[in-house]
């Protein structure tokens, strides 16, 4: 068989586990941030011994610099952290999104597809998975979960620097009708192949390495044949 497209997308949700967008743990900026707060404190920490050095003045700056560096680097207010489709109950089909407020608080919404669209590019292009950008979302209606409340107009960061399943965040950037069927009939479509793939579980570990460097021309098991034919029954001609 020659190389299998759909692999790549289940290595990519090996990452998401079924999630459209996770942010990564440990971010470029989270780790600039973390970074300038140790530095920071072991400086604080060994201040007497700066001060032999350099005097007071310097140290005392370096500290105060690097503090607000840190702080600067890890605010995350409005930014999504991770997105998901509800599975069940009266939102099913609907995204559930995370949203950091501060670095150690979040909440959550719920979305319609319909009611998302990207305004703004902002690039990232070498972060994060390839081909992959950072933006900013706007979201017409929506419903805050911790109050219940339905609210309008709001605007959130998607970082670059993340997993995401690219085709289902290409259809929540779109730009799309508010009252529109084929949007609707197409939303309903971009579910059902997201968890056809996420059902799956997606390729981690020894398994995602083999089929890299592989190329997709070997299969680690009969489960990823099968859905290799299901995606392309042509492949067995």
């Amino acid at each position: 068989m020659g190389r299998v497209s759909h692999l790549d997308e289940l290595i990519a949700h090996g990452a998401l586990k079924g999630s459209i967008f996770k942010m990564k743990a440990m971010s470029p900026a989270r780790l600039r941030g973390f970074a300038a707060w140790s530095v920071a404190g072991a400086s604080f920490f060994n201040m007497a011994t700066l001060s032999l050095m350099f005097g007071p003045t310097i140290p005392t700056l370096g500290i105060v610099a690097s503090s607000f560096y840190g702080a600067s680097s890890l605010n995350m207010r409005n930014t999504v952290t991770k997105i998901d489709y509800i599975m069940e109950g009266e939102h099913k089909g609907l995204l559930r999104i995370k949203i950091c407020k501060t670095l150690f608080s979040s909440f959550t919404i719920i979305v319609s597809p319909q009611n998302t669209m990207s305004i703004c590019s902002v690039g990232g292009d070498d972060v994060g998975e390839e081909d992959a950008e950072g933006n900013i979302i706007f979201v017409k209606k929506f419903i805050d979960e911790s109050t219940g409340k339905i609210e309008e107009g709001g605007h959130f960061t998607v970082p670059a620097d993340a997993h995401r399943d690219k085709t289902t965040m290409e259809w929540i950037f779109a730009v799309k009708e508010d009252d529109s069927k084929t949007d609707e009939a197409f939303n309903d479509q971009i579910f059902k192949r997201h968890m056809n793939i996420a059902e799956t579980g997606g390729l981690t570990g020894l398994r995602k390495y083999h089929a890299q460097q592989t190329g997709y021309a070997n299969f680690p098991s009969e489960e990823e044949v099968i859905q290799h034919l299901k995606y392309r029954p042509d492949a067995a001609d």
